[in-house]
């Protein structure tokens, strides 16, 4: 995932400096037709040739984002959770399966410690 990140930081640099250069170009290019040719659009028609480069960074930041929250997810590890019940208030809720062999954990509605054990 770090690698596709990556690759698309990579991708939308190219599209940002790319798209700069074709901007430019194309404004270049209207102001000097405004001025010799009798061109009768406005110069700034130019700055729509940047709509479809803006778009591709955007795509391209998106799953640059996707990629790298699903490497972080990756890093940090998964935990599975398990289902617990309070013996008091018999409320229902998830908790982390415990490292070690077993755990106290608190009930969210009673706070009434639980000991879970690790499962086999």
């Amino acid at each position: 995932m770090k690698r596709v990140r990556n690759i698309m930081l990579l991708i939308m640099l190219i599209l940002s400096h790319a798209g700069c250069i074709v901007v430019a170009a194309q404004y270049q290019h209207m102001v000097c037709g405004i001025q010799h040719q009798g061109f009768s659009a406005p110069a700034e028609v130019a700055f729509l040739y940047a709509i479809p480069f803006t778009s591709g960074i955007f795509v391209c930041g998106l799953i640059a984002l996707v990629c790298h929250i699903f490497a972080k997810a990756k890093e940090v590890g998964a935990t599975t959770l398990r289902s617990v019940t309070c013996p008091l208030c018999h409320l229902t809720f998830n908790a982390d399966e415990p490292s070690e062999e077993k755990a106290i954990i608190m009930c969210p509605r009673c706070d009434r410690p639980i000991t879970i054990h690790k499962e086999q």
